[in-house]
C-alpha cells in the first residue's frame, strides 16, 4: 500500500501475562488462556493480514515458562505459556 511490497513483517516476540498487580487490570489468567488460544488458533488455520493473505505467518510465543527471578511487575514475571495451559486446564 505505501509502495513497500517486497518486504516482510516479522513480530519477534508474542504473548499475555497471566498474572498482575493489582494495578494491571488485564493480566489475567483468563485473558492469557484467550489471547494464546485465539493466537494459535489464528497460526493453525494459516489466517495472516488482510492485505497480504498469502503471507507466511512466523509466530514466537514469549515465553515458554514464567520467569520468577525477573525484576519488575509481576506480570514481567508471568508471561508462561505451560504453567498457564496446566493452570487453566487446557493441557
Amino acid at each position: 500500500m505505501l509502495g513497500y511490497n517486497g518486504i516482510s513483517i516479522c513480530v519477534s516476540e508474542t504473548g499475555w501475562p497471566s498474572k498482575g498487580d493489582v494495578d494491571e487490570f488485564g493480566a489475567t489468567l483468563d485473558n492469557a488462556a484467550k489471547y494464546n488460544g485465539n493466537l494459535i488458533s489464528m497460526v493453525a488455520q494459516n489466517k495472516v493480514t488482510l492485505l497480504k493473505p498469502n503471507s507466511d505467518l512466523d509466530v514466537y510465543i514469549f515465553a515458554l515458562f514464567n520467569e520468577n527471578m525477573k525484576p519488575g511487575p509481576t506480570s514481567e514475571r508471568n508471561f508462561g505459556y505451560f504453567n498457564l495451559m496446566i493452570f487453566s486446564g487446557v493441557m
